[in-house]
């Protein structure tokens, strides 16, 4: 991937090696030490970054033939993606925010299901009641 940055963090190349519960990222110039994990990225923020609309958008423009049912993206295009490389600090903050609004959209999703599933059940209710004669 290659990190972007709108003001003075660093930039260069990261490279991420997934693990069987954890992944490791490496930044700068990963040709020479390609598993050099550093403090200066948040795991969770790059996984953000590759999963936002963003990041999709640029593995879809990329993507080649299909595998199965899924388009094939290689090693090469998942290190050009681009990602905004703030400080940790900023990366940190950032990824407290989309968890807490991810938060919320989840909780209202819970409160839309259950109004929905109310909503059926109200409706197959006046109907039975209709068509039963009953007021």
């Amino acid at each position: 991937m290659t990190a972007t940055s709108p003001s003075q963090a660093p930039t260069g190349r990261i490279k991420i090696a997934q693990g069987k519960t954890r992944c490791a990222v490496a930044l700068g110039d990963v040709s020479h030490d390609p598993m050099r994990v550093t403090s200066q990225v948040s795991e969770r923020y790059v996984e953000m970054c590759l999963l936002s609309e963003r990041g999709r958008t640029f593995f879809r423009s990329r993507a080649q033939g299909i595998s199965g049912t899924m388009p094939k993206i290689d090693q090469e295009t998942v290190e050009l993606a681009p990602i905004p490389l703030p400080p940790l600090a900023e990366q940190s903050r950032i990824v407290v925010e989309v968890e807490l609004r991810l938060s919320v959209v989840e909780e209202l999703e819970t409160v839309v299901t259950s109004n929905l599933a109310r909503a059926e059940r109200l409706r197959q209710s006046i109907l039975q009641k209709a068509f039963t004669g009953q007021q």
